[in-house]
């Protein structure tokens, strides 16, 4: 039992003082025996002894009913309680508390009282200023963006308000597991008599994953827990939860298609928004579509919409996806790109030699698939071929091609192969087309034993030759493909694509391994054959490019083909250039850039105003082809810029998103929340006040009207006892006094 009066001790003080009045009132005032004449003094000794012993019992009796009077007036002034197991907000002389403070993106969503982070930080507060306040604490943040999270408890209350200001919302999810575990090892090493801990987060159900796996909270079973949680009662949210660039071809005047994923995740039953498309800063929209959503949780409550653009400047390019209109999380609305768009692609073309009628060029059907619209045209077009003997190549800048093809080139050399060799192995695409000047022999020797890495550099050794062309006298047709090849992938939806293709002459490829097999002939021999190589690609066709040894150049596969063998070739070499906030970028700058240099990285500005700009240095390796720039500092959302500190070197841009769980606002049942924390005492309550509240009504159970009622009763029933117990009134009755008239009648 406890008090809540705070003057309690006085008032117990004062009912032990007029407790001991009627003691001293019965001490005081005896009443005499009244003299009554008899006859016979014997009678009236035993009469006197008997009511003296009856008159003792019944002041006794009057004095203790009289005492108690007293005594539960007091109890009923110092307010008394019965009191549950309510540790948490014990008052005790000692105690350690760890405040977790959920700062993840979801805190930001804001109400008509502010942002559910707001409204948190005042709950910590009100915690480190309560009657309840512990003698040392810490604050834990569940996303620190790189701060060092506390080592030990402290008593500089300014230092721990200072951390409660200055949390800010990240833009990641909240590491609940990874703080609660922080916190008990905190209370574990704390000497306090009584240690709580006390969670402020929102209970989004993304961020309480994996807290069941935890044991610290069953080993620390006798630590009082409260989750405070901050909520709405309705709130209206749509996000943008992707956005990526579908469009293989991203060149100069070509367009590119951006399919964009929006989410109703509010607790409204259905959403129109705008979808707008900005480019480079720019602020009006260059697209817009109209989405339509159902309520959160149904079919139709997640669409993806599609916006085109066409980029006229080649280099990087900012992009930015905005839905419009305000929602009760802001944060989420946008979602931002960062896209190179090539100038157009170029490719280097190598024959034997070049023929006097264009038409038996063994690049005729190259050109023209790759260029359908010729150099000359007006029409933008993605790739730009260049064409080379085998006498002049390779050139020098052999790097600058996004695919080498070798096209029917007899007259290779050691060196030659070498070049290539490097070439691939740091990125490039090398595709090589057979024909009547390729020798097996050559290209075994140099393409495959020459080059000891990775067994070789073809997909597969080549063989014999195989059909008469002239003659005509073997005709294979395409029969497997491998249609989920990234090079074959919606190109042969049909079997009517590529069964027509007729093949008269070919080289066998015998042991080539089955998963380097793109493309068979009916013969079962490969036709087509693809092998990684370093970061690049190979490819060997075992057929020739033009009409001589097969009807492939003229078929409807070929120029899809080709031109999705260059968009693949400049895909292989974009780096990850959009990442979520807090991950680290990376890219590699060889072999634009060679040797150890400074990268200037600029940032965009924070929630503060601050910017996340450094120098970073590179890690160069020229030998493996590496010189590799990494930049930790991605916590605020936006556009980066990245250049060689001397000038001379690439501009690129990269572009850092908030997590897109974070935006499902689905929040876990407050009995599942008490399972998964597993402590004995675990409170989850709105704010301090309703904790308080709850406190005083369920977990205490005051007393004192019970006491004030029976004291009400005392009061009444002790001058009717006290009247029923007077001497005078038991003589009168039990010995009624003749008057004067009467005593002279009986005379």
């Amino acid at each position: 039992m406890d008090f809540i009066s705070p003057w309690w001790a006085a008032w117990l003080a004062a009912g032990a003082v007029g407790a001991a009045i009627p003691v001293l009132i019965h001490m005081i005032h005896q009443t005499r025996a009244p003299r009554v004449p008899f006859p016979t003094l014997r009678f009236l000794r035993s009469a006197a002894e008997r009511t003296a012993r009856r008159r003792k019992v019944e002041n006794l009796f009057l004095m203790i009913l009289r005492m108690l009077l007293f005594a539960l007036l007091a109890f009923a002034l110092s307010r008394p309680f019965l009191s549950k197991d309510f540790s948490l907000l014990g008052e005790q002389s000692s105690s350690a508390a760890v405040l977790v403070l959920d700062n993840s993106y979801s805190m930001n969503v804001r109400g008509e009282a502010g942002t559910r982070l707001a409204k948190a930080k005042q709950e910590a507060r009100a915690v480190l200023e309560s009657p309840y306040k512990p003698t040392e604490a810490a604050v834990l943040l569940t996303n620190p963006r790189g701060e060092p999270r506390p080592e030990r408890l402290s008593n500089d209350r300014a230092d721990l308000f200072r951390r409660i200001d200055d949390a800010q919302v990240s833009t990641g999810r909240a590491d609940l597991v990874s703080a609660v575990r922080r916190a008990y090892t905190l209370l574990e090493e704390a000497r306090a008599a009584e240690k709580r801990l006390w969670i402020l987060t929102d209970r989004q159900a993304l961020s309480w994953k994996g807290l069941e796996g935890l044991e610290a909270p069953a080993a620390h079973a006798d630590v009082p827990v409260a989750v405070i949680r901050p909520t709405e009662p309705s709130m209206t949210n749509v996000a943008v939860t992707k956005a990526e660039v579908a469009s293989r071809d991203r060149t100069v005047g070509m367009p590119v298609r951006i399919d964009v994923t929006v989410a109703n995740t509010g607790q409204t039953p259905e959403e129109q928004r705008n979808v707008l498309l900005f480019v480079n800063d720019a602020s009006q929209a260059r697209a817009k579509e109209v989405v339509r959503l159902s309520a959160a949780g149904t079919p139709g409550a997640i669409q993806t919409l599609s916006l085109t653009h066409v980029f006229e400047q080649p280099g990087p390019h900012r992009i930015r996806v905005a839905l419009e209109g305000e929602d009760a999380l802001a944060v989420d609305d946008t979602r931002r790109l960062a896209l190179t768009i090539a100038d157009r692609v170029p490719v280097l073309l190598v024959r034997q030699k070049e023929a006097d009628v264009p038409l038996e060029d063994a690049n005729f059907y190259l050109v023209r698939a790759l260029d359908p619209v010729g150099a000359a045209s007006d029409f933008p077009w993605a790739i730009r071929p260049e064409e080379r003997t085998a006498d002049a190549f390779p050139p020098t800048d052999l790097a600058r091609y996004a695919v080498v093809f070798l096209n029917n080139v007899g007259t290779l050399t050691a060196e030659a192969a070498g070049r290539l060799a490097d070439y691939v192995a740091v990125g490039g695409t090398l595709v090589v087309f057979c024909g009547p000047e390729v020798s097996a022999e050559t290209y075994n020797r140099l393409l495959v034993d020459g080059v000891p890495r990775e067994g070789g550099l073809l997909p597969a050794r080549l063989g014999d030759r195989i059909g008469d062309a002239v003659l005509r006298t073997t005709v294979e047709r395409i029969t497997q493909v491998q249609a989920g090849s990234p090079y074959l992938e919606d190109l042969v939806h049909s079997a009517e694509i590529y069964q027509n293709v007729l093949v008269y002459e070919y080289f066998q490829a015998p042991g080539a391994p089955s998963e380097a097999v793109l493309a068979r002939l009916s013969s079962g021999d490969p036709l087509l054959l693809e092998k990684p190589f370093g970061r690049g690609h190979v490819l060997l066709c075992t057929t020739s490019a033009t009409t001589d040894w097969t009807t492939l150049p003229v078929r409807n596969l070929f120029l899809p083909l080709l031109v999705r063998i260059v968009h693949l070739a400049r895909g292989s070499k974009d780096e990850q250039h959009n990442l979520l906030a807090g991950r680290p970028f990376e890219v590699n700058l060889y072999p634009r850039v060679r040797e150890k240099t400074i990268v200037e990285v600029t940032g965009p500005l924070g929630p503060q105003g601050e910017t996340a700009s450094e120098q970073p240095e590179t890690d160069a390796d020229p030998a493996r082809g590496l010189n590799r720039l990494t930049f930790a500092k991605t916590w605020n959302l936006g556009h980066y810029t990245y250049r060689v500190a001397s000038g001379e070197g690439p501009v690129g841009v990269f572009a850092t998103n908030p997590d897109p769980q974070e935006s499902d606002l689905e929040e876990v049942e407050d009995e599942a929340l008490r399972s998964r924390l597993g402590a004995r005492e675990c409170h989850v309550a709105a704010g301090l006040e309703d904790l308080i509240a709850r406190f005083e009504t369920s977990a205490r159970r005051e007393l004192w009207q019970y006491f004030l009622m029976l004291c009400l009763v005392l009061a009444v029933a002790e001058p009717l006892i006290a009247n029923w117990m007077r001497p005078e009134h038991r003589r009168d009755r039990a010995h009624p006094t003749p008057t004067k008239r009467e005593a002279a009648r009986g005379l």
